[in-house]
């Protein structure tokens, strides 16, 4: 799989340091086609899950996702960390650091919020961490939390709050560290640790904290945005895990009081625009009727109108000259949510909508060549893409989400292009897709 382009540097004041993206020198990187075989042979031996349709009761929550400590959820077996250990290269200050995974238990983290204060470097923050949570932060934070946001920033939350709140709490030092690790294994090397060790110990952790009700509204807070960084994990790491992980997130938003008491604060407003934003993108593939609810209001009360843009609309005053850049992503949305409202109301029987789709590839290719909000666009270039009808219009959206994939490596991406590429082989089928998505084993962000 392709490593990930440096080109988009994130500006960073008062948060984590630079110099982890350029680690091609020590990638091992496995072949597309071993790819798809170990992805193949852990699907074929999946075992049962079970039913996460209602996981919460009276503000508990009911974590069971049907884990074990040394089984993923595909069904792929890894080996204890005593039998791994790994070297990371970092070739912008030329230095090898070891890491002896066996050595970490994930426990020794900062036990105060000292490190908050403006007075303490992040250096000296970075310093008081085991070495191989040290460099899975700092990877996060170059490689996922710049893909998270419209703008990279000092305002990226991903950053400035989660990062530091990874600093206090393993709930969300284990997620933060299972996006980087998996992340790490797909673009760079497998040879640095188990990525799903994280993952279990997350999930772990967020069975130990089931009694929402009882919390404060901070504990929930952690709760909430280490359930944030998870459903982020089924991102990079393209896992269907991506329902069950939203599913307890709506359902601890409710336990916990919902926007009028967790909507509060700093923490508050971060949950609560990204829960919001992430609701927009997951509604199609949660069901056709929450598909159709929330699109809706994108596609006939204009994005700016809807409060699952809070998030895109905080950074247009702030960046005046990516106007032009905003707007077209917001002629953008509206047409990909209309072009879903339409293909459900007109079924599979209808014939392609044709001038629809060719009307969002010229208004693509009308956005400023380099902008960095291009990356904003990966869902729109997906719904292009079903839609596609000629093999200039399905060649251009595929094209596109190659390059999205060369710039972040997400492997969502590139399941979303197997499965275009499988059903555009199916002749007869294509305009069903919208049928396909309550059962797509990615999420398309």
């Amino acid at each position: 799989m392709a490593t990930r382009s440096s080109g988009r540097t994130p500006k960073v004041k008062g948060g984590y340091p630079t110099g982890v993206t350029n680690a091609r020198n020590d990638a091992l990187t496995a072949t597309e086609s071993n790819h798809n075989r170990d992805r193949q042979k852990s699907q074929h031996n999946s075992p049962a899950r079970n039913s996460h349709e209602s996981l919460f009761s009276q503000g508990t929550i009911a974590f069971d996702l049907g884990l074990t400590n040394d089984i993923d959820i595909d069904g792929t077996i890894y080996v204890p960390h005593s039998q791994a250990t790994s070297s990371y290269v970092n070739t912008q200050v030329s230095v090898i650091c070891m890491f002896d995974v066996d050595s970490q238990t994930g426990d020794d983290y900062v036990s105060d919020w000292e490190w908050l204060d403006p007075k303490h470097s992040p250096m000296a923050a970075l310093q008081s961490l085991p070495l191989t949570t040290t460099f899975m932060l700092q990877y996060f934070s170059e490689t996922v939390a710049v893909e998270l946001v419209t703008i990279d920033d000092e305002r990226n939350g991903w950053r400035s709050i989660v990062l530091p709140l990874a600093h206090k709490y393993d709930l969300i030092a284990n997620s933060v560290q299972a996006a980087a690790a998996f992340h790490f294994s797909d673009n760079v090397s497998r040879h640095l640790g188990h990525p799903r060790d994280f993952y279990n110990r997350a999930i772990d952790g967020l069975r130990q904290n089931q009694e929402l009700s009882a919390y404060d509204a901070r504990k929930k807070h952690v709760i909430l945005i280490s359930l944030l960084v998870l459903l982020v994990v089924t991102m990079v790491n393209g896992s269907s895990d991506f329902r069950s992980i939203f599913r307890l997130l709506e359902t601890a938003w409710e336990a916990g009081g919902g926007d009028e008491e967790l909507g509060q604060g700093e923490l508050g407003l971060f949950v609560i625009r990204q829960y919001l934003k992430f609701r927009g993108y997951a509604a199609p593939a949660l069901s056709r009727s929450q598909g159709v609810e929330v699109l809706s209001h994108t596609a006939f009360k204009r994005p700016l109108d809807s409060r699952g843009w809070d998030d895109f609309r905080s950074y247009i005053p702030l960046y005046p000259e990516h106007h032009e850049a905003m707007s077209l992503i917001c002629d953008l949305m509206e047409q990909a949510c209309a072009l879903y409202i339409e293909r459900v109301a007109l079924g599979c029987g209808a014939g392609p909508l044709t001038e629809r789709v060719e009307r969002l590839k010229t208004t693509m290719e009308a956005f400023p060549t380099g902008s960095p909000l291009e990356h904003v666009l990966v869902w729109v270039c997906f719904f292009g893409a079903v839609e596609s009808s000629t093999e200039g219009q399905h060649e251009y959206f595929i094209q596109k989400l190659m390059l999205h994939h060369q710039r972040n490596g997400f492997a969502n991406i590139t399941n979303a292009i197997e499965y275009l590429q499988q059903r555009r082989s199916k002749e007869g089928t294509l305009l069903a897709w919208h049928e396909d998505f309550p059962t797509l084993p990615f999420f398309v962000v």
